[in-house]
C-alpha cells in the first residue's frame, strides 16, 4: 500500500498534516514495520525553525495515523512539548530502534553558537513517548548529559542506533 504525508488534504492514499510553507518536512526519516518518524526541522511551533518530530503509526487494519508530534508547542492530545529555542533545527537528523527514537537539533546553541544536541525519547510499555536525555552543553542536571563543544561543532547532524 503508497501513502503520501503532505499538506494537501486526505483522501485514498493519503494522509494530511498541518504544515506550513519551509518546514523541511521528510528532510530526516526513520522507520520500522509500523511506525514511521518524520522531521520537520525548520518547523515554526513555538519560534523560528525549533523544529518538530511527527511519529505515524499503522494499525491493524494496515491504515496510517498521526499519533505523536514532538515539538515545542506545549502538551496536549498527540503532543509532546519539549523545550526548544529558535534556530535549534531539532529533527534535523533520526533514528528509531526498538522503542528508542534519537534525534538530532545541529542547530542547538545550549552553551555557545550552533553547539548542537542529541535528544533521546523512550516509548513505555503503555505506548507514552517521554523525553530521557539531552545531549549536549548545557552544564548537566537531571535528564541532561554534558559534552564539552567547540562553537560551531553542530552535534546532532547526524543520529544512528544499532542493537549491537
Amino acid at each position: 500500500k503508497t501513502l503520501k504525508i503532505s499538506d494537501n488534504g486526505g483522501g485514498t492514499g493519503k494522509l494530511d498534516v498541518d504544515l506550513d510553507n519551509s518546514d523541511r518536512f521528510g528532510r530526516s526519516i526513520s522507520h520500522s514495520e509500523n511506525q514511521l518518524f518524520v522531521g520537520a526541522y525548520t518547523d515554526d511551533d513555538g519560534g523560528s525553525n525549533r523544529g518538530a518530530v511527527y511519529v505515524f503509526e499503522k494499525d491493524s487494519n494496515g491504515v496510517w495515523s498521526k499519533t505523536l508530534k514532538i515539538s515545542d508547542n506545549g502538551g496536549g492530545p498527540g503532543k509532546l512539548g519539549i523545550s526548544l529555542d529558535d534556530y535549534d533545527l531539532f529533527g534535523s537528523s533520526i533514528s528509531y530502534l526498538d522503542k528508542q527514537l534519537v534525534v538530532g537539533a545541529y542547530g542547538d546553541d545550549d552553551g555557545g553558537s550552533n553547539k548542537g544536541a542529541v535528544y533521546i525519547f523512550e516509548k513505555d510499555s503503555s505506548g507514552v513517548w517521554s523525553k530521557t536525555l539531552k545531549i549536549s552543553n548545557n552544564g548537566g542536571g537531571a535528564g541532561l548529559y554534558d559534552l564539552y563543544l567547540n562553537s560551531s561543532a553542530q552535534f546532532g547532524t547526524s543520529v544512528s542506533l544499532s542493537d549491537i
